[in-house]
């Protein structure tokens, strides 16, 4: 009988012994982070060991299997030596370039003589996605203002986004930008330090764009430069010819709309309204800085006369003259360095010659309208404030008294 009850006892001790090892070591979570990211990225795996006996894993047992590659793990705290909460193991991967695409992992830990714990228990753990490597383009033309005919060159640099480290070997695409598409000029070849450089050839006057593309490959995603302006415009000839030719036109109108004794009263009266206007759409009022000029100058001229015709002609005046003070203001707009205006395709000195000669147009027709508009309504309201006989008896007291 005490047989019986010595063989029950040790087949329990077995059992509990048997038990133990199978539920005692655990890995209870594990991953990596970043889950995605470039292959200049540092990428942290991590392995969360849980053991309800409080033991920890042997040293150098903890085991990141990436692909085909083993890592020995590292304790994130060294002093803790208590598994029963979890103990975090991790290994910090940097990736080469010839590491872009999908990658899976799994971790493995041996804690004494209790064997093997692995997780996830079966399969693998899919990620990180190793992605190409940002890139950007440095680049510049040299020299100021150029001329037709002139060589001037494109230098620069391909850089990673992320490092700044140099992008050798890789073929850059040079186009000239035009409205409608754009052309390939150049095929250029970055050098080991990263840097390019190429001649254009200036032709004609106005302003060239170029921007410069990488294409990206098998390690660096695609990039595009800043736009590359060349300019070659004469800005002395878009002002002064501007300038001269508004002026004449501003002039001759000037001469048939105020015509008689008052010519010299009708142009202040005008200059003073379309200043008004032009300070009033300076500050971002538009079209009603054209309908307030004309309100002011009507108003003011209603003391000479209260005919509204003659109201519309200084409204008219005042327009013209206000769209010769926009006019030339962006005429010299365009003497400035391309890079204020920041161009997105190239233009010639004619076509902005034909840009100001379409614009004058279509803002004469708006402000005309607006400022002979608002001239009529400055001319009735000064006849509201001020009525014709209480003017007419205020003036003749005013002369009774001198």
């Amino acid at each position: 009988m005490g047989r019986i009850w010595l063989a029950l006892a040790l087949m329990l001790l077995i059992a509990a012994g048997l038990g133990g090892t199978a539920s005692a070591a655990q890995a209870g979570d594990g991953g990596v982070h970043p889950e995605n990211g470039s292959w200049s990225s540092n990428f942290t795996f991590f392995l969360d060991y849980r053991d309800p006996s409080g033991h920890v894993p042997a040293q150098g047992s903890v085991v990141l299997h990436l692909d085909n590659a083993s890592f020995t793990m590292t304790e994130n705290d060294a002093l803790d030596r208590d598994s029963t909460d979890g103990k975090v193991y991790v290994f910090t991967w940097k990736p080469g370039r010839e590491n872009v695409g999908e990658h899976s992992f799994y971790f493995t830990a041996a804690e004494g003589t209790e064997g093997e714990v692995r997780f996830p228990p079966e399969g693998s753990i899919n990620g990180p996605l190793v992605l190409k490597a940002g890139a950007r383009l440095i680049c510049q033309a040299s020299g100021g203002r150029a001329s037709a005919g002139e060589n001037v060159t494109i230098e620069g640099a391909l850089l990673s986004s992320d490092e700044n480290s140099p992008i050798g070997g890789a073929t850059l695409n040079l186009y000239l930008v035009r409205y409608e598409n754009e052309t390939l000029v150049h095929t250029i070849q970055s050098g080991p330090d990263g840097g390019f450089s190429t001649d254009v050839e200036v032709v004609g006057q106005g302003v060239a764009c170029y921007r410069i593309v990488f294409s990206g490959d098998t390690y660096y995603e695609n990039a595009v430069s800043q736009m590359i302006y060349i300019s070659s415009l004469d800005g002395g000839a878009i002002l002064y010819g501007y300038l001269g030719a508004f002026a004449a036109v501003v002039l001759i109108l000037g001469l048939l709309l105020t015509r008689g004794p008052g010519r010299g009263f009708s142009a202040g009266v005008s200059g003073a309204g379309a200043a008004t206007g032009f300070l009033l759409m300076y500050v971002g009022a538009g079209e009603l800085g054209a309908l307030a000029a004309g309100a002011i100058s009507g108003y003011i001229y209603c003391r000479r006369t209260r005919e509204w015709t003659k109201h519309l002609k200084i409204g008219v005046l005042t327009g013209i003259i206000l769209v010769f003070l926009v006019g030339v203001v962006l005429a010299y707009i365009f003497t400035l360095p391309p890079e204020y205006l920041r161009f997105n395709y190239s233009v010639t000195q004619d076509e902005i010659f034909t840009y100001l000669f379409q614009w004058s147009l279509y803002s004469a027709m708006l402000f005309l309208t607006f400022s002979g508009l608002g001239a009529v309504l400055g001319g009735l309201l000064h006849k509201l404030l001020k009525p014709e006989g209480k003017e007419s008896s205020t003036v003749a007291g005013k002369s009774a008294a001198g």
